[in-house]
């Protein structure tokens, strides 16, 4: 090849090169701990052994109050959930209790223990003191690893619930007088080394939640739910069935480091940074007042907002925080609602905001201005305390489900707390939690897969691209090189039949 023509390829094939490699780098800065999604942290092996805990049972009923009893639902969404992971190959599949018999938190996991279980899957349903919070969570342990495999198999989990229409309270721990794990069945398996999880599907004392499991069919269609989340999680496979989960870990759970706990799931214990609330119109006509909402919370995400019309004493029911998902602790910090009120009242709005740990911060009492339209902050935080809530609140009439509907006052009060809504997840009573490491790093970011994904693509294109171009050019070059040898040595064979003659 031609001296310049082979320098000419040198060059332009390094600054080829370099562009790729800086195009790689680029893509890896956009998301520095992995641009590419990883597998599944934990791993089993060919063969995974899972264990099913249907919640309380025997004299342990659990939430009673509410039509279904707890410790009979559990058990029907746990044969259910028997049933289908029963169909798939590569996996032996336990139950702790097949009856309703009382059964102690240790027992659960030393049962587990016994059975050389991968993982321990506890299956509840909720209900809350004040009957207001509606939604799916799972409680998850608080050391690494466990803490990340129980929030990858929660990736699962409360996605697939969302799709069903629950709104996500996120994966989460809670802390212990000493530290460790509040809650007694995460606290045994942990001690024996067994990850685990408490799967909570909705709150029975909640009626758009307990729509969603009050007959027979529905909670083992939830079973049903959760075994096709464990086969996904654990890449299950049935030849019987013709489906197969292999590989969909891989390209479907979000990346999470090994090294420390998930951030989002650390038990803060709270309130939110801020909430305010402006008036952006009033009409007089109407009664229609639309106010802005403004609120933070540098910990966790914001998943409820409600308000009140009369300074705090009473408050709506819990209305979605707009944009919320406790699972990626991402909501968004402005939002808009209307209210219609009777402009011949006096009227101070508080809005509340509520967090995914259940602490919440209400905002300085604003004064609808019905003249100019434009609201007014009535006094001081030190005022405010006059406002706090003193009696059960109401609950509106019609209630809204979004940030942009009504909502007409009623008078109807909110049944009483029962006694009987505390689960037997711990052995010690209720105490303030320990202070929690917050050095432990992970993205929080609900833009997490996104710019997981763009980066691959960056990369990929990138690599493909550039082996393209470099190829191509190196095969003109080439061809080039060739015929211009073809032409030196032709020339020469000439020349030296000339001096021959």
């Amino acid at each position: 090849m031609n001296p310049c023509i082979r320098c000419t390829v040198k060059n332009i094939t390094s600054k080829i090169l370099s562009i790729i490699l800086l195009s790689v780098i680029l893509a890896l800065s956009i998301f520095p701990e992995r641009a590419f999604a990883d597998p599944r942290l934990q791993t089993t092996g060919d063969h995974v052994v899972i264990v099913i805990d249907p919640g309380h049972g025997g004299s342990n009923e659990g939430a009673n109050a509410y039509g279904p009893i707890e410790k009979n639902m559990t058990l029907i969404t746990a044969q259910a959930m028997y049933a289908e992971l029963s169909k798939y190959d590569n996996c032996t599949v336990y139950m702790t209790r097949n009856s309703d018999v009382d059964m102690s938190l240790s027992d659960r996991a030393q049962y587990a223990q016994n059975v050389g279980a991968s993982f321990l899957f506890s299956i509840h349903y909720n209900a809350s003191n004040d009957h207001k919070k509606y939604g799916s969570e799972v409680l998850i342990q608080k050391s690494t690893p466990f803490n990340n495999y129980g929030y990858q198999f929660a990736q699962l989990f409360l996605s697939a619930m969302g799709a069903n229409g629950s709104l996500i309270r996120g994966a989460k721990t809670r802390n212990g007088s000493d530290g460790a794990d509040y809650y007694g069945l995460l606290r045994e398996t942990a001690n024996r080394a067994i990850p685990a999880v408490i799967i909570e599907h909705c709150y029975l004392d909640y009626s758009s939640d307990l729509e969603k499991c009050n007959t027979i069919e529905k909670q083992q269609a939830l079973g049903v739910l959760d075994a096709t989340c464990v086969a996904q999680y654990f890449g299950l496979y049935s030849t019987s069935t013709g489906v197969d989960y292999r590989g969909f870990a891989a390209t479907s759970l979000q990346s999470v480091p090994l090294g420390s706990s998930v951030v989002a799931t650390l038990d803060e214990q709270t309130a939110p940074d801020a909430c305010t609330v402006t008036q952006v119109h009033a009409d007089k006509e109407t009664g229609e007042v639309k106010l802005s909402v403004h609120g933070e919370d540098k910990d966790d995400a914001l998943i409820y907002y409600d308000y009140s019309l009369d300074k705090g004493l009473t408050y709506s029911e819990y209305i979605p925080w707009p944009g919320n998902n406790a699972l990626y602790n991402s909501y968004d910090e402005d939002f808009e609602f209307t209210v219609k009120l009777d402009p011949k009242k006096e009227t101070y709005v508080v809005v509340r905001a509520h967090n995914m740990f259940d602490g919440d911060l209400a905002s300085d009492p604003l004064k609808i201005d019905w003249e100019n339209g434009e609201g007014k902050p009535e006094d001081t935080e030190d005022d405010r305390d006059e406002y706090v809530a003193t009696e059960e609140p109401l609950v509106p009439e019609t209630g809204s489900t979004s940030g942009s509907t009504s909502n007409v006052w009623g008078s109807s009060y909110l049944p009483q707390a029962s006694t009987q809504d505390t689960h037997e997840y711990s052995t010690e009573e209720a105490v303030a939690p320990t202070e929690t490491a917050t050095d432990n790093t992970v993205g929080n970011s609900h833009k997490l897969k996104k710019k997981q994904k763009m980066a691959f693509y960056i990369a990929a294109f990138s690599i493909f691209t550039g082996a393209v171009i470099t190829g191509g050019l190196i095969y003109i070059f080439m061809l080039m090189g060739k015929k211009n040898n073809r032409n030196s040595k032709t020339g020469a064979k000439v020349k030296h039949g000339k001096r021959r003659s």
